[in-house]
């Protein structure tokens, strides 16, 4: 009552006390429905209960609301096209009428018949694209095709319970679908505190780093960015930061067996490059990444290698270049020869036989972590044709070492030219071409060992037919005696060659070792401890195959302890491998 107002029932009540009963009065309860039919009391239909007022309407309730928009003229065309026959003010059909109208729509709508309606293209010199306009076109001035492939390889998952990390066990990085070692590299990297703590990257934290229940298989997690005009490349480096982050804290404390960079490398920064070149890029973006937010920063240059190249001229001008990742190629020449990994770094810093004729190379500083990219330039070869020490010294390519760098260099120049002067030599020894250089090849051990076998065969078969006949003439004694000189003669000369090609196996094997012995130059720590070599490195991961990578970790125990004497840390070599078969 009184519209549920506390104030008019109050005004009400001191006005009129019995006001209040009144009101209250109208609504009441009838027993008697209970005792009565369905249909009503005394023939009239009322409600069986009277709780509440009626709920009808007056004549005039939708005549007094507010006005609303016209009729749309749209609505009208479109009721006019599907129903064009309806006549009358109530245009009321029949059943079938309907039916047929609804058919005749529908044929209108297929063949783009409709009323009131426009179809086609607007003039334009820009290329057309959409349906075809002409009754016939040939299929070759024709096609419609995708600009490149866009079907991607998706490795399946094991069974969860195979997905669970086993205590003591290293997480990982499976390998990615599209070929590169960027998830092996990541693997390695987080096993060595400092480009950890670099990658985590402390002074740049986000307050949320968002979720996707599928980010550990490669689904990307979308992040809200505001967009800066002044610096439209903020977001890439904020998200190649975070995601390292991710990643890091992911590889620290997940309870799964691996994980996956694909989220990574989908990142606009890195996914335009592919293959090997996308780990110089991947380090190289970081690095810039890392700078702009923290110029001073000293864990941003923690994979920083610096060279430098002096003129050969009296101008004596220096060129310096970075890198964060050292790419070595190694020849088809070279390859399984007993070389090592100063070798191939010594053909990329010095590849001529005089380096002091094009200046001096060295480098001024080498990376705390070093990431080296060996790869064979023959791609069909197995292996990389080279030793890589446990141990690493970077002595012989700094500015100090120059003076004891040129003598090496110089020596090694002239046993390499020994070593090719032999090669040519047993060359021309080992073979002959019957018709020149384009002719038929022997081996010339072979034939003079044939030439020999042949006149020895002759002057015994002469040698028979003479003493069988009986008749012994100075013609065939002398052709007998001929045929025996020469197949001595053939003999010696085959002796000489193979003792001549033995002597130069032996020098070059002795050329070989001095060899060897020159590109020992600081590779092994001195008796004296004020000689050098000083700055060592030691070998933590090796990627063999995209989907196999060795990698050196901390034991479960020393591992819980930051502060334990990295001297006295006891490591362990963990073999990691992905196959999805």
């Amino acid at each position: 009552a009184y519209d549920n107002d506390p104030e008019k029932c109050a005004n009400a009540w001191l006005d009129d006390p019995g006001s209040l009963q009144k009101k209250l009065s109208q609504t009441n309860w009838d027993e008697a429905q209970f005792h009565s039919d369905n249909a009503g009391i005394g023939g009239q239909q009322v409600p069986s209960f009277t709780v509440h007022h009626p709920d009808s309407l007056g004549p005039d309730v939708f005549n007094n609301t507010a006005p609303s928009r016209p009729p749309s003229r749209v609505s009208t065309t479109a009721d006019d096209i599907r129903y064009p026959y309806r006549t009358g003010p109530d245009k009321q059909l029949t059943l079938q009428e309907q039916e047929d109208q609804e058919l005749q729509y529908a044929m209108n709508l297929s063949t783009s018949q409709t009323q009131d309606q426009e179809t086609g293209v607007t003039a334009s010199d820009q290329s057309y694209f959409g349906p075809v306009r002409h009754e016939h076109h040939e299929t070759k001035n024709w096609i419609m095709t995708y600009s490149k492939p866009t079907a991607k390889e998706v490795l399946l998952n094991p069974e969860p319970k195979d997905r669970q990390r086993s205590p003591g066990t290293p997480a990982f990085l499976k390998s990615s679908p599209a070929g590169h070692r960027l998830s092996a590299l990541l693997t390695i990297l987080h096993s060595i505190p400092a480009s950890r703590e670099a990658f985590l990257n402390r002074e740049h934290i986000k307050t949320d780093y968002g979720y996707h229940s599928e980010w550990w298989d490669g689904m990307s997690i979308e992040s809200s960015w505001i967009f800066d005009e002044q610096d439209p490349a903020a977001t890439e480096r904020g998200d190649l930061i975070y995601e390292l982050q991710r990643l890091m804290a992911f590889l620290s404390h997940t309870e799964r067996a691996y994980g996956s960079t694909e989220a990574l490398s989908n990142l606009s920064s890195i996914r335009c490059v592919e293959g090997d070149h996308i780990i110089p890029h991947f380090l190289q973006s970081w690095k810039a990444a890392t700078t702009h937010y923290d110029p001073a920063s000293p864990l941003a240059h923690v994979f920083t290698t610096e060279g430098v190249r002096t003129a050969g001229d009296e101008s004596n001008k220096t060129t310096k270049q970075q890198t964060c990742c050292l790419d070595l190629y190694i020849n088809n020449e070279i390859a399984f020869t007993g070389q090592t990994l100063y070798d191939a770094l010594d053909d990329m810093l010095w590849p001529l036989p005089n380096p002091a004729e094009s200046g001096e190379v060295y480098l001024e500083t080498v990376a705390d972590i070093l990431v080296v990219q060996v790869s064979r330039q023959n791609e069909a070869g197995s292996g990389l044709g080279i030793k890589i020490p446990i141990t690493w010294y970077s002595d012989r390519y700094l500015q100090p070492a120059r003076k004891f760098v040129k003598q090496m260099l110089k020596d090694k120049a002239a046993l390499k030219s020994e070593i090719t002067r032999l090669d040519d030599e047993k060359a021309k020894l080992t073979s002959f071409s019957a018709n020149g250089a384009g002719g038929r090849s022997f081996e010339t051990v072979n034939l003079l060992d044939a030439a020999t076998s042949y006149f020895e065969k002759r002057a015994s078969r002469l040698d028979a037919l003479e003493t069988a006949g009986g008749n012994e003439s100075e013609a065939t004694s002398t052709e007998i005696n001929g045929h025996t000189v020469l197949a001595e003669e053939l003999k010696e000369l085959s002796a000489r060659v193979t003792e001549r090609l033995r002597d130069l196996d032996e020098s070059k094997a002795y050329a070989m070792k001095q060899l060897h012995e020159l590109s020992r130059l600081f590779t092994a720590p001195s008796d004296n401890p004020d000689q050098p070599p000083f700055h060592r490195y030691t070998l933590r991961g090796v990627c063999a195959e995209h989907h196999t990578v060795f990698v050196q970790m901390r034991s479960e125990s020393d591992s819980e302890d930051e502060d334990t004497n990295m001297e006295k840390v006891e490591w362990q070599w963990w073999k990691l491998e992905y196959h999805s078969d």
